[in-house]
């Protein structure tokens, strides 16, 4: 075609007539149980993604399913898209993101935002066509000791860890991996976990409740080694789904290696031992603060079986103790009313009170501790005597200075908080406080209403051994 605008020199130009594209595939079971209510969906992305359209299929009758799209401007990519694939083992329904490149298949993600993003652009046939094609199989084993109906639950390390804190804190284990789904065993100690895409690289991770994950790590971070950056989209020691499926038999039988924990240095009085002598351990997490890592064990025992893996052993910092004490007013419950704070009055009446405070004269102390899972291994803190802070609670009623809460807390994420309670005049003294700087708040636990505004001093600075003083805090109450 010629065009030629009066005045111009004739320009040749060539027009095509629009084109659709066409998203399609099919959904084949390779390995595993038989699944049920097959559907796939295509969903647009944007600032809200939406669903384009659904395909239902079937395997037996060959899985395939085809969506057609517009194409861009001029004939060029189409709009961002997603693929999801749905099915139902045992009655439970589960969900594949679709991954991969146009052809290539490379697994699946129970979380859209891990999903591959895809257009779909005019290939060497001049043709638009993008295949997303879905092909799972399973996971399955045995477990011992044998017993029906225990539950087993798959999980799957992200493909691309998230960018992003607040992507760590979605996945369903935080900072480490998702739940794929949940299977039980038969009679025999069996388990199968069908509908699971078929991926090269190695992402899954088996666990039952008392078990180990994958039968010999002692936490999840160990089994995805701790998002080693070099393990790249493949952590060694998870399973793979091939197409035939993959076996996984562990037994349920905790094994690991023998700690013995050895504390020395100041370790309070006797009165604060379930303080000051309190046995934390928690598992290493990466881009957790210590505090914020899920805790394995509390109390008071030295002595422990710990499943390969990196932990934070850790004496004198427990948080969160509550304990009876006796109160200079014989009705402490008027705070305590209406539907939100009813149900507290058993802990303020006939002179008593059951506060969430325990006294502590230590800093605390912690160390990380790698273990492999085998044989003995001992380790020891040094504790120290912590610095202390005191101050007055003033207030226009006796209420409002005696029987208040003082708590001092850090917000590096690794120090841990402690309190105090006034005495009748007002007085307070906040112990076993580690080095550092502190948040002053007056009325933490709400005992005197939910106000806690204060004028005097909001921020103190600690030294071991030291004692400090904020001087009058004005509670308004």
């Amino acid at each position: 075609m010629t065009l030629n605008a009066h005045g111009t020199t004739a320009v040749s130009a060539t027009l095509e007539p629009w084109k659709a594209a066409t998203i399609r595939g099919s959904v084949q079971r390779l390995g595993g149980p038989a699944i049920s209510d097959i559907e796939v969906q295509l969903w647009r992305v944007g600032a809200r993604d939406r669903m384009v359209s659904t395909h239902r299929t079937s395997v037996a009758e060959g899985g395939n399913f085809s969506f057609t799209v517009p194409v861009g401007i001029n004939n060029g990519p189409s709009a961002s898209y997603r693929s999801q694939t749905i099915g139902k083992q045992d009655g439970n329904r589960r969900t594949w993101w679709w991954q991969g490149s146009n052809g290539n298949a490379t697994g699946g993600t129970p979380h859209s935002a891990q999903a591959t993003r895809f257009t779909v652009t005019r290939n060497a046939s001049q043709q638009f066509d993008y295949v997303t094609n879905f092909r799972y199989s399973s996971i399955s084993g045995h477990i011992t000791p044998v017993g029906a109906g225990k539950e087993v639950t798959v999980f799957q390390r992200p493909a691309v860890w998230p960018a992003t804190a607040a992507g760590m804190r979605n996945l369903d284990v935080t900072s480490c991996a998702d739940v794929v789904g949940r299977v039980k065993t038969n009679s025999t100690g069996d388990y199968n976990m069908g509908f699971v895409p078929v991926n090269a690289n190695r992402q899954y991770i088996v666990k039952t409740e008392t078990s180990s994950w994958n039968g010999t790590k002692g936490t999840c971070h160990a089994a995805v080694n701790y998002r080693n950056a070099a393990d790249g989209v493949s952590t060694p020691g998870l399973l793979s789904v091939p197409a035939g499926g993959t076996v996984k038999n562990f037994s349920e039988a905790r094994t690991g290696t023998a700690v013995s924990i050895g504390v020395s240095g100041y370790q309070g009085t006797s009165a604060t031992a379930n303080m000051d002598k309190w046995i934390t351990i928690r598992e290493v997490s990466p881009g957790r603060s210590t505090l914020n890592s899920d805790i394995v064990y509390q109390g008071m025992a030295r002595s422990h079986v710990l499943p390969e893996g990196r932990y934070w052993v850790e004496t004198g910092r427990r948080q969160g103790c509550s304990a009876w004490y006796s109160s200079r007013f014989k009705d402490n419950s008027g705070y305590f009313n209406g539907e939100d704070r009813g149900a507290e009055k058993w802990k303020a009446q006939n002179f008593r009170m059951y506060r969430d405070h325990c006294r502590s004269y230590s800093t605390g102390a912690y160390k990380m501790l790698s273990v492999t899972g085998t044989g003995s291994q001992a380790i020891y803190l040094s504790n120290q005597q912590g610095g202390t802070v005191k101050g007055k609670i003033t207030g226009r009623t006796k209420k409002l200075r005696g029987e208040v809460m003082v708590r001092l807390t850090s917000t590096n994420g690794n120090t841990v908080y402690r309190t105090a309670l006034s005495d009748g005049s007002g007085n307070f003294r906040v112990t076993g406080l580690a080095p550092g700087s502190y948040t002053v708040n007056v009325n933490s636990d709400s005992w005197r209403g939910i106000k806690r505004g204060f004028s005097g001093k909001k921020r103190v600075t600690v030294k071991a051994g030291k004692v400090h003083s904020v001087g009058k805090l004005n509670f308004k109450g």
